[in-house]
């Protein structure tokens, strides 16, 4: 029996070494196994800081390796809520404040109990929080967070302040990042957004249905420059800068610088929204710095149709250009009318150039498609073929991305049975869209004649003035091409045969300038074309484009007293033609219109001519 209890108690020690023994290979293998696992969320850590993997993946291999080393309910990096850029969960944010953290850690700080202290809002568990930053830059802070009681060893505190010294760096780098990455895309003198930014956009997506682009230009910058030196010359740009960024904003806008002193916004809402937006910038802008701004816009679905960008800053570009010809201080909106002149101008001052001269066999044709609102690329350009099929080879078609199309049919044609083929391969080829034709011959005719007629009685007038040959010559050639800009005017509108609403008339009086451009394609007229663009001018600054005065080239005053006389005096489809008498009293009524040496002059002229022409009809 004893030998027996002695072996039976000789093994029980046995096994219990052997337990101890396999105890503590456990526990150092479990240590082994702790390290191992913080070796390796090192080498993780480390492998996604040297790689080009967005900051927010890195800190959530981060946050989610540390957790679950340490067996922690929650680890978080926590930033400034106002920098907040990099992190997007919560879950420590409740309890843990940026401004609690930077008051009470300096390097590291382990909290046993945080029932007994101050730094976060939770009744139970241990934390600890390590600073993240390098030198006096701080970034954030790691904070890990045990519901339990937690012993934190000396080199776990090493392994995480190893991590930490990684991760800090890497946040300084992102950090570095980011501000390059905002300097590629703000202007570094107004803040706002540069050309390089909405270039991106342009190249990267498309414009919706509504969508809107405003290009601004200061006007007389240069001067403001050269008067007052470039350093006033950027504070004004900063204080627009400012202006353009509050409005932009406030209005589902957003602002960008263009060029030297050309700003663009993207906005949102429609055309209407888009003309509020450049109105009220303006008004700000003269008021709060005494300068002006003339302005352009285009709209996608109304002065663009197609889905393109490029088709809507060109708009909005050729409209800024139309404000800053028509007096500056002005915003001015794409239009189709706008457009066909773009384009077929210098086609148009050819042919007009003939016809004054000779009868040249052609007609006008106007087509304006009515639908679809929005067209992509593809769709566009299968219409463009259709449209271009309507013509001949040797006619010229002028396809605008508003769907415009103006047709210039040379040579003898039927324009009816011209406009029934359009409708025919229209039919065919695209049977949902609507659209209307028009046939511009009897406006070309009624601007041959009217000019004609205007430039006749004005060589008489500049003969009775004193003037020499060779300038009554250039007043003969700019009234031949004074309302030559009726031909791009919407067919609609001008011949409306009852009073024109105030958008009516804004179109009406645009031909002004639209004439003025295909003058000044012609090389012989370019020299005083801004005589054709000013003969709507009146002597009181009541006119077009406001000049008063003298501010207004005196043949343009001429054109304007001598076309206004004939229009009264011509049948009109909304009234009949007023007698010579009647149409002197009118324009005396108005003499505040006209210099009065000139009205005086002409006045005169006129009585005398006409009662010349009674004696030798009697």
């Amino acid at each position: 029996m004893y030998t027996v209890g002695r072996e039976i108690e000789n093994a029980i020690q046995s096994m219990l070494s052997v337990s101890e023994e396999y105890a503590n290979i456990q526990a150092k293998l479990d240590r082994a196994q702790s390290d191992l696992g913080m070796l390796e969320t090192l080498f993780n850590v480390s492998k996604y800081i040297g790689s080009d993997i967005e900051p927010q993946a890195v800190l959530n291999v981060l946050e989610d390796s540390i957790k679950g080393v340490f067996g922690a309910s929650s680890t978080q990096v926590i930033f400034d809520d106002n920098k907040r850029h990099l992190s997007f969960s919560t879950d420590l944010y409740e309890y843990f404040t940026y401004e609690n953290l930077n008051d009470n850690v300096e390097d590291s700080l382990v909290i046993e109990d945080l029932s007994k202290s101050d730094v976060a809002t939770l009744d139970f568990g241990s934390a600890l929080a390590i600073r993240l930053g390098i030198g006096k830059e701080t970034y954030g802070f790691l904070v890990c967070y045990w519901q339990r009681a937690y012993e934190m060893n000396r080199s776990k505190m090493v392994f995480l302040q190893i991590i930490s010294t990684q991760v800090s760096v890497f946040l300084k780098s992102a950090s570095l990042v980011e501000e390059f990455k905002e300097m590629a895309v703000i202007d570094p003198l107004t803040g706002i957004y540069n050309r390089s930014h909405f270039s991106n956009i342009v190249e990267t997506t498309k414009p919706e249905f509504g969508e809107s682009i405003i290009l601004f230009d200061i006007d007389h910058f240069k001067l403001v420059n050269d008067k007052k030196g470039h350093q006033f010359g950027d504070s004004v740009l900063v204080k627009f800068g400012e202006i353009i960024t509050e409005v932009a904003s406030a209005n589902e806008g957003v602002a960008f610088k263009y060029g030297g002193e050309e700003f663009i916004i993207n906005s949102k809402g429609g055309r209407e929204n888009a003309s509020n937006i450049a109105n009220e910038i303006r008004r700000r802008f003269f008021e709060e710095t005494g300068y002006t701004v003339s302005s352009g816009i285009s709209t996608m679905g109304y002065s663009c149709k197609i889905s393109r960008y490029v088709d809507m800053i060109k708009q909005a570009d050729d409209a800024l250009y139309v404000s800053k010809q028509c007096g500056r201080n002005k915003s001015t909106v794409s239009s189709s009318d706008i457009q066909i002149l773009k384009l077929a101008s210098n086609s148009l001052s050819k042919l007009l150039s003939k016809s004054f001269r000779q009868l040249t066999p052609m007609s006008l044709v106007r087509m304006d498609i009515k639908t679809p609102t929005v067209m992509d690329e593809e769709a566009f350009e299968k219409l463009r073929s259709s449209v271009l099929s309507i013509g001949r080879i040797y006619d010229e078609v002028f396809i605008t991305a508003s769907l415009d199309i103006l047709y210039i049919v040379h040579g003898k044609v039927d324009v009816d049975e011209f406009i029934e083929r359009s409708r025919q391969i229209l039919k065919k080829t695209h049977p949902h869209i609507e659209y209307e034709i028009h046939s511009l011959d009897r406006t070309f005719k009624e601007v041959l004649v009217h000019s004609s007629r205007v430039s006749e009685l004005s060589q008489i007038l500049g003969a009775e003035l004193g003037f020499k040959p060779d300038m009554i010559n250039k007043i003969r050639m700019a009234c031949e091409w004074h309302d030559v800009g009726k031909l791009c005017t919407d067919p609609v509108v001008y011949n409306r045969d009852r009073k024109l609403t105030d958008a009516e008339y804004e179109i009406i009086k645009m031909h002004s300038w639209l004439s003025y451009c295909i003058a000044n394609d012609h090389p012989a007229l370019s020299e005083f074309a801004n005589w054709v663009l000013y003969h709507h001018e009146d002597f009181n600054g009541k006119g077009y484009f406001g000049l008063k005065g003298d501010e207004i080239p005196f043949p343009a005053q001429i054109i304007s007293l001598v076309d206004k006389f004939d229009a009264l005096t011509e049948d009109r489809c909304y009234r009949p033609a007023f007698d010579w008498r009647e149409a002197l009293e009118i324009l005396r009524n108005e003499a505040y219109k006209f210099d009065e040496s000139l009205f005086g002059t002409f006045e005169a002229l006129i009585t005398r001519m006409m009662q010349n022409q009674s004696l030798e009809l009697a």
